[in-house]
């Protein structure tokens, strides 16, 4: 693979995480534990402006069972989702990300 082919896929790949991460901690941080669908883009959009990957990276969260869906466009996190914020919140991992 390419020095270029590289840079761009860390650099993806960094986007991701931290998409990822703020989802997550977007829904944590909701009063109540519970976030509608309108809330959670509108705060995402500050990290990645690309609606389409915000769809995206909530889709797979769904599937993933990270995050829960208990009633129409309301999102509350699982308990698997909270594991995977904590690891991601890890210094460990922090380090190893950037």
């Amino acid at each position: 693979m390419s020095k270029v082919r590289q840079r761009r896929f860390a650099q993806r790949f960094t986007e991701n995480i931290s998409t990822l991460r703020s989802a997550l901690e977007t829904v944590d941080e909701a009063p109540g534990g519970s976030i509608h669908w309108t809330d959670l883009v509108k705060k995402m959009c500050s990290v990645n402006p690309s609606m389409w990957q915000i769809n995206t990276m909530i889709c797979y969260l769904r599937r993933e069972h990270y995050l829960r869906r208990p009633e129409r466009g309301v999102y509350t996190m699982s308990k698997r989702g909270a594991a995977l914020l904590e690891a991601l919140n890890d210094p460990a991992h922090r380090e190893a990300s950037m």
